[in-house]
């Protein structure tokens, strides 16, 4: 790309109207793992009121790959001070306005100066621990380490670079400690949390993403039954749970007795409840940052838990509400149940104990209904993603939003429409009642 006064581009790009022996050669280095959590750099030259210096001072350099690194690209030594911005972000991830949204984007300011004679090379790193750090062009500072902003660097000499791709957070972390059953691994590793949902009411909002690390831990395969409750109970006698009855005919549990729902996912408990159980097993509730991640198949972060294939009836517990007309208990959506000839029955459906197979709702790692059946707890308090305990900078080391007056829950229930089960949807709860569309799944550590 040429422009009147500065040539932003590849260096033989600029070969036509520019000297190319009087220009910085700027050589951007990244440890950010490219491109699967950033694929689209962002390259702008300032005035030094931090406004564009020209309507074509900048350049996207889109799709990259791996190997990308170090990018270079050419700015003319036609003036003595030259502000530059970069912004390195991935391309789904565009706010309203079309730019990089702060949370998911490494951006950072550096300052060219000089004249001299020839061609001066520069080396730029944007680091993963700067993501979220949001540039204060007027005070002309921006994050260069540390996840937090500081003076312009003025580059008139190299910096060291660091080596392209070797940020550490994102290696792979194996389970320690011996299997536990009808629980599986989660490596840790890190991965963008959320998805860009313009237009959703806060209480599902899913934007803006946040760079997430996490542990590795173990969660259970299935969701909690009313069999494995059913056991806990002595070790929490003061527990008690809602059973099925006129009022409610939805909850699951029968009564301490009666195991015929043996296989059902509880539903009708508490968060508390949920918390109570789990620990009772010697396990806890699942952060919803770690219930995301395993159901986005960690690093892959697929859009639903068996993968990319767009929902059906034939795969999740989806769209099996009761039918008013004939029926009672809860309402929603019947749509895979008219699909069948209404063969299914309204309701959450037995945990299968088969192997997983291609058409089932399972993760890679075999963790079985986490696009529907019931929604689950989650250990963490609800807060939009831009706001409260997500709106902090840098990389968020196994988050958990705590403190808040709202609850959450992840996933999708058997009333829901199919779509529902994104691996990236949550629900507000304004309270800790006992819904029959909840139900909870436990996890351990595993560092």
């Amino acid at each position: 790309m040429q422009v009147a006064a500065w040539c932003l581009g590849a260096v033989t790009a600029c070969s036509g109207r520019v000297d190319e022996r009087e220009q910085w050669l700027v050589r951007v280095h990244t440890d950010f793992p490219v491109p699967r959590l950033g694929n689209r750099l962002l390259v702008e030259v300032l005035a030094e009121d931090g406004s564009a210096l020209c309507s074509d001072c900048s350049r996207v350099f889109g799709a990259v790959e791996e190997g990308t690194f170090p990018l270079s690209f050419g700015v003319p030594r036609s003036a003595p001070r030259v502000r530059l911005r970069m912004r390195l972000h991935r391309t789904a991830a565009l706010d309203a306005a079309g730019l990089p949204p702060v949370p998911s984007t490494i951006d950072r300011v550096v300052v060219l100066e000089g004249l001299g004679v020839g061609k001066q090379s520069i080396d730029v790193n944007l680091l993963t621990e700067c993501i979220g750090v949001a540039t204060d062009l007027p005070a002309r500072k921006s994050c260069s380490r540390g996840a937090e902003l500081s003076p312009e660097a003025s580059l008139s000499a190299p910096e060291a670079p660091v080596a392209n791709g070797s940020w550490s957070g994102a290696a792979r972390v194996p389970c320690a400690g011996a299997e536990r059953e009808d629980m599986s691994c989660i490596p840790g590793g890190a991965f963008l949390l959320g998805e860009p949902s313009a237009g959703l009411p806060p209480a599902l909002d899913t934007s803006p993403e946040h760079l997430v690390q996490i542990s590795p831990f173990r969660l259970d395969v299935r969701e909690l039954t009313v069999g494995a409750a059913r056991a806990l109970l002595p070790k929490v006698p003061d527990i008690t749970l809602e059973a099925k009855s006129e009022a409610r005919p939805d909850c699951t549990y029968l009564g301490g007795t009666d195991s015929t729902h043996d296989g059902l996912p509880l539903n009708c408990l508490s968060r508390v409840q949920a918390q109570r159980l789990c620990a009772a097993a010697g396990k806890r509730l699942p952060t919803q940052a770690e219930w995301e991640y395993a159901a986005s198949n960690t690093t892959a972060e697929t859009p639903y838990p068996w993968g990319a294939a767009p929902p059906s009836c034939a795969r999740a517990a989806t769209g099996r509400a009761a039918l008013y007309l004939y029926e009672t208990g809860m309402d929603g959506d019947s749509s895979c149940r008219l699909d069948r000839g209404n063969a299914l029955p309204a309701g959450p459906r037995e945990a299968s104990r088969a192997p997983c197979s291609l058409l089932d709702d399972c993760t890679e790692a075999g963790v079985r209904d986490l696009g529907g059946n019931v929604k689950e707890w989650v250990a963490d308090a609800f807060s939009p993603y831009a706001l409260g305990c997500w709106a902090k900078p840098g990389v968020l080391l196994d988050p958990r939003c705590e403190g808040g007056k709202n609850l959450t829950v992840r996933g999708a229930s058997w009333v829901d429409v199919p779509s529902a089960g994104r691996s990236t949807a949550r629900n507000e709860v304004t309270d800790d009642g006992f819904g029959v569309l909840v139900g909870a799944r436990c996890a351990v550590d595993a560092r």
